[in-house]
């Protein structure tokens, strides 16, 4: 016979790839794109404040899943809202990043063809 009872809760749980986040004053930083460089602040995130500049840098979906956004960080900080946001490769996911420092000339580039990490040389 069966057991009747409630119903189970199934789903997809809680995702546990979330960043504590601490929350910043705002302020403001200088970000440099490929020679283009602007103000931007410590309270978006990088894709969204390129986009407001009018720079294009491919992405999909704009989650810090797909990895299409991924760019390398040569020098400066930035907040990661995700884990997997900030690679130990030099890389990060700019959907999923808050700039916290200013990112000065030379410091962000686009990352191996496709958004992909580089290989290991």
């Amino acid at each position: 016979m069966l057991k009747r009872g409630p119903a189970k809760a199934y789903g997809a749980g809680e995702s546990d790839d979330s960043e504590p986040s601490a929350a910043q004053e705002n302020a403001t930083v200088d970000i440099e794109w490929q020679g283009q460089r602007f103000t931007g602040n410590n309270q978006q995130v990088l894709l969204e404040q390129l986009e407001q500049q009018g720079i294009r840098v491919p992405y999909s979906c704009r989650a810090g899943i797909c990895g299409s956004c991924r760019i390398r960080l040569e020098e400066g900080e930035v907040s990661p809202l995700k884990k997997n946001a900030v690679a130990a490769d030099g890389t990060i996911l700019c959907c999923s990043c808050v700039p916290k420092t200013d990112l000065p000339p030379g410091t962000l580039r686009p990352a191996a063809a496709g958004g992909q990490r580089d290989s290991p040389a």
